[in-house]
């Protein structure tokens, strides 16, 4: 929000709701009226208000909507409690907002702020993956924090990092959470992570845990509301042949995943579930990025027999559909699960592509192409210069 205003420049206030949190108002006027007594603030000069930590306000969702209709202000209101923000904006503000997600760094952004940008793909050749790999392997371990990023030391970085896992679990989620339900989300958060990009199944962490099916799938809203967790739904079109009830589980920071597994260290077995997570969540600031959110969705896709796709990409406008695998190491094969997904989906497939090491090739499968990237471009699959 503070670097935002420097777009602005003037006519606009930055208030800080923290400040006022155990203050009622009962009409956005009278939240206006405090700020004019006590910062000597001239609303009528100001076109822009940005609100920070909107949950502190009570009402927010009537709040938001006197300031919206009787004042001639643009809003930008944000807040890190966002449970009690969805909870708070009620169908009365319908037409009147936009909601906008503030992911962690991406990889680019994670390299920008150590003064590092990559060159495009078109230039991109394998001598360069040594020198990048070493930054990916950090990224892999500590995430996209700002806070955690810019820390110079690894350990600062895991204190950081502990730090925000410990507020998160013992501040945030106190707020939706009985106390007598606590111990039993932390048990299944703990089983959560260990399932990183597999299937969740509720039976099975039912019995695991003696947690019942409605307080599992209550603790999975909480996750995913909070931004912690994503759940991929399966993509379907053969119920009798494909996978159609499970989701797959996915962390929005990896450093978060680390942190839920205690450890900082990349061994074979993490690395690939960490590529995978890695991987997904480049798509999805890739889609913001390029203003895609809303109109690609993102799938697995897995048949019965066990043949799966790590990631299937829906174009909501032409239902064309965008196979992706992830592998760890170098690879140029086209995997086999691509010609059974062709079998099912051939006239749906707009392209296939293969995350790997650091082999950049176009291939063919039948009539559709098939891109082999390297990973550290995930984030770049829709931009217009791939390669170009």
């Amino acid at each position: 929000m503070q670097q935002f205003s420097k777009y602005l420049k003037k006519d606009f206030v930055f208030i800080s709701c923290d400040e006022i949190s155990l203050l009622n108002f009962t009409s956005a006027k009278d939240f206006l009226n405090y700020f004019v007594f006590t910062k000597n603030i001239d609303f009528k000069a100001v076109k822009y208000l940005l609100l920070d930590e909107i949950q502190a306000v009570n009402n927010i969702s009537l709040f938001l909507k006197d300031l919206h209709d009787n004042f001639n202000f643009k809003i930008f209101a944000s807040g890190s409690g966002s449970l009690q923000i969805f909870k708070g904006i009620s169908d009365s503000l319908i037409g009147r907002k936009e909601i906008i997600r503030i992911y962690p760094f991406s990889l680019a952004e994670f390299l920008l702020a150590k003064k590092i940008s990559l060159p495009s793909l078109k230039n991109f050749t394998p001598v360069l993956t040594d020198f990048y790999l070493p930054f990916l392997e950090e990224f892999l371990l500590y995430g996209g924090y700002p806070e955690v990023v810019i820390a110079l030391s690894k350990k600062r970085k895991i204190k950081n990092l502990l730090s925000i896992y410990k507020s998160y679990l013992e501040k945030d989620i106190k707020e939706y959470i009985n106390n007598k339900d606590i111990f039993s989300f932390q048990k299944i958060y703990k089983l959560i992570s260990s399932s990183l990009c597999s299937l969740q199944k509720i039976d099975s962490l039912s019995r695991e845990t003696g947690v019942h099916h409605s307080k599992i799938k209550e603790f999975n809203f909480i996750l995913k509301n909070t931004f912690t967790v994503d759940f991929l739904q399966p993509l379907v079109k053969n119920p009798l042949k494909e996978i159609k009830s499970h989701k797959k589980i996915y962390f929005s920071d990896l450093g978060f995943i680390n942190s839920s597994w205690e450890s900082f260290v990349i061994s074979t077995e993490k690395k690939g579930k960490l590529l995978e997570n890695f991987v997904l969540q480049e798509l999805k600031k890739s889609q913001m990025k390029n203003d895609l959110l809303d109109l690609r969705k993102i799938y697995f896709w897995r048949k019965k027999n066990q043949t799966e796709i790590d990631f299937v990409i829906k174009n909501l406008e032409n239902d064309q559909l965008i196979p992706i695998e992830v592998k760890s190491k170098d690879t140029d094969i086209i995997p086999k699960s691509f010609q059974s997904f062709y079998k099912a989906y051939a006239k749906d497939i707009d392209f296939f592509v293969v995350f790997n090491k650091s082999v950049k090739k176009i291939r063919k499968l039948e009539d559709k192409k098939v891109l082999f990237m390297p990973y550290i471009y995930a984030g770049e699959l829709f931009s217009k210069q791939i390669f170009n």
